[in-house]
């Protein structure tokens, strides 16, 4: 059975050893995949929780399954991340959410700094976040992720600064004359069960974005000697924190 399809499903559809499944997952299962009676599917409550369920009824506006065996889906990292950028365009959103989901991103928080692309309408942004929070399940569902990260938007800088003081390793993307190599810093923080990389527009942060950050807790790290784009630079450090301390034993 480890080439089942798998899906997020709402937990509360859920009866015994029946599920019942609706919208747009609908026509996903029936029109894009042809999945149908008799076909297995794994099934993932959002809550950490993996079932392998039959399809049993399939018709254009409900899919019925049933339920014979659950199991502790144990494929997610022991690394609370929560990745946050400053707004570039949206096409450069998509890309973070979908890799860092992969590699195991708990949380997504973009936001506003002096730098960033003009801010949308408000329409425009609930579009985005649609897309983004679809882009994330489809990243799940594809990596065997148990959970589904947060997409949390669009946050000003100082929203974003309140949040510093939660994390354990809280970083901070600056190219400053403080600023020390990601691999000396994890020097100093053998064991680590959340943090936060906050990464700047393509024109960087300002100096008094940086210095209230730094304020608030944030540790700046250099991400080498090269320049790297936003997108990049997110999915290089998730990569290494992830390696450092997600999947440990």
């Amino acid at each position: 059975m480890s080439n089942q399809r798998r899906f997020f499903i709402d937990g509360a559809k859920i009866a015994g050893d029946r599920v019942k499944i609706n919208g747009d997952l609908v026509t996903q299962i029936r029109c894009v995949l042809r999945l149908k009676n008799g076909d297995w599917v794994q099934l993932l409550d959002g809550r950490g929780t993996e079932y392998d369920a039959q399809i049993v009824s399939c018709s254009n506006g409900s899919i019925q399954a049933r339920i014979v065996g659950k199991r502790e889906c144990k494929t997610e990292p022991k690394l609370k991340l929560t990745v946050a950028i400053s707004l570039p365009k949206a096409d450069k959103v998509e890309t973070v959410v979908q890799k860092c989901t992969e590699l195991g991103m708990s949380k997504l928080i973009v936001f506003m700094s002096e730098r960033s692309v003009p801010r949308p309408d408000e329409a425009r942004i609930a579009n985005r976040m649609d897309r983004w929070r679809r882009i994330a399940v489809e990243a799940a569902e594809q990596s065997g992720r148990a959970l589904v990260p947060q997409i949390e938007g669009i946050l000003d800088f100082g929203e974003l600064i309140s949040k510093i003081p939660q994390y354990g390793l809280p970083l901070l993307a600056w190219e400053g004359s403080d600023s020390l190599p990601l691999r000396e810093i994890i020097k100093n923080y053998p064991t680590v069960d959340s943090s936060i990389v906050i990464i700047g527009p393509e024109g960087g942060f300002t100096e008094c974005e940086a210095g209230l950050a730094k304020e608030a807790g944030a540790i700046p790290i250099s991400l080498g000697k090269r320049i790297l784009r936003c997108e990049t630079a997110a999915v290089a450090v998730t990569a290494v924190l992830m390696n450092e301390y997600g999947d440990t034993t």
